[in-house]
């Protein structure tokens, strides 16, 4: 039976029969056991059921895993829900991976000193001096910084992506995300992941346009540092 696809009392039935038989032939190596040493069976027949006791001892934790997932599918689809078995390893890394300190870091630095160099250079009093005065620049600098939280954003978010399909491979996205342990929504999994990798990119502007705002507000850097670090880090801890 071909398991991948939509949840059917069939393929649930093929995985649970598969289940018990390697736990029936794993129960047998005692007493098969037993009978090679009392020579009821040949070493013939032993050396071929140790194969096979092997390979289901193999087996056994691979369907172990598959059949409680299975039993999860049948309890939803007694709720109503339409769920489908596929691999879910690469969405439940990508769900793991978290690279947003990093992103967060060098928008931090980035954006620190955006205002306050202007007050360490003396920039910003020849900036007062011109017939438009500093609004030009102000707009440029915030500009700047949303650029820089797009650009991180959309960078870590899609590394994170390549790093899940590359290293767990990221497949059946368009079934429901409550096929997936642990989540219990029932939109499509690959619109969950993206609303969620969107969401992240807006923080990142946020984060970039508060930490602008403040080094605007202070024009210095070690506190505009100082006080986006604490902000941001501190939950972590």
């Amino acid at each position: 039976v071909e398991i991948e696809g939509p949840y059917t009392e069939e393929k649930h039935l093929a995985i649970e029969s598969e289940y018990w038989e390697y736990q029936r032939i794993i129960a047998q190596k005692e007493s098969m056991q037993i009978a090679y040493q009392s020579g009821a069976i040949t070493s013939t027949e032993y050396n071929q059921f140790l194969s096979k006791s092997i390979e289901a001892e193999r087996m056994e934790r691979v369907f172990e895993r598959l059949y409680e997932h299975s039993r999860y599918l049948k309890e939803q689809t007694e709720n109503g829900y339409e769920v489908a078995y596929f691999d879910d390893s690469g969405w439940l890394k990508l769900a793991e991976i978290n690279l947003a300190w990093i992103g967060c870091i060098a928008l931090i630095l980035l954006c620190s000193d955006l205002f306050s160099m202007e007050i360490r250079t003396g920039f910003v009093k020849i900036q007062s001096l011109t017939k438009r005065g500093r609004k030009p620049v102000t707009i440029t600098k915030f500009l700047l910084a949303l650029t820089f939280a797009l650009f991180i954003g959309v960078l870590s978010e899609a590394l994170q992506f390549i790093f899940a399909d590359v290293g767990f491979t990221l497949c059946g996205g368009e079934y429901s995300l409550i096929s997936i342990e642990g989540f219990t929504k029932t939109m499509p999994v690959w619109v969950h992941f993206a609303l969620a990798a969107v969401k992240n990119v807006a923080l990142y502007v946020l984060l970039a346009l508060t930490t602008t705002g403040l080094s605007k507000l202070t024009g210095r850097l070690v506190p505009t540092l100082g006080v986006m670090t604490v902000i941001v880090f501190a939950p972590m801890i």
